[in-house]
């Protein structure tokens, strides 16, 4: 994310796990447009925006170690969503089973989450155990976003799924 910086734009990288923190602040801590911050990225939603520039994105990777992470991201989307209307919250996910695609997608038609599209990639077909790919749900996605994502699901597909790789990507609210 910090190689797509322009020169007026800033990164605010928040991580909960101390030894991470560190990682990512001997990486960035000296880098003027970075600010590292030790803090919960759940919590960080609500601190952090809007920001001023009123323009931006929110990228959330859950750790997903508690069971019930889909509905707790899926809220603070939602509150996110209701302090700052306009912006991108993009949120990554594993895929296993449907659990946590299904608790987000729900999330995202109840409230409803305004332009969201949800896009997966798959190496194999899913089997409710391991992981077969990754998927994600980007709420006010730019323009074209999903003819960009389907030809990125492609060139995946031909490069890493040897005939099983799947991409689907479906607009949960109207674009």
């Amino acid at each position: 994310m910090r190689r797509t910086l322009r020169p007026q734009d800033r990164l605010i990288a928040c991580e909960l796990h101390p030894a991470d923190v560190e990682v990512v602040r001997a990486r960035y801590g000296h880098d003027p447009q970075v600010g590292v911050h030790h803090r919960d990225g759940y919590e960080a939603i609500g601190a952090f925006t809007p920001p001023p520039e009123r323009r931006g994105l929110v990228f959330i990777d859950p750790p997903y170690e508690k069971t019930d992470e889909a509905a707790v991201l899926a809220r603070a989307m939602a509150r996110g969503l209701k302090k700052w209307p306009t912006g991108i919250f993009f949120a990554w996910y594993p895929i296993k089973d449907r659990t946590i695609a299904d608790t987000l997608s729900e999330a995202a038609v109840a409230a409803p989450f305004p332009k969201t599209l949800r896009a997966e990639f798959q190496i194999r077909p899913r089997d409710d155990q391991t992981l077969t790919g990754g998927g994600i749900i980007v709420c006010n996605a730019p323009w074209k976003l999903d003819e960009a994502l389907a030809a990125l699901g492609a060139d995946l597909g031909r490069l890493l799924g040897a005939g099983e790789a799947s991409c689907s990507i479906d607009w949960l609210t109207p674009a």
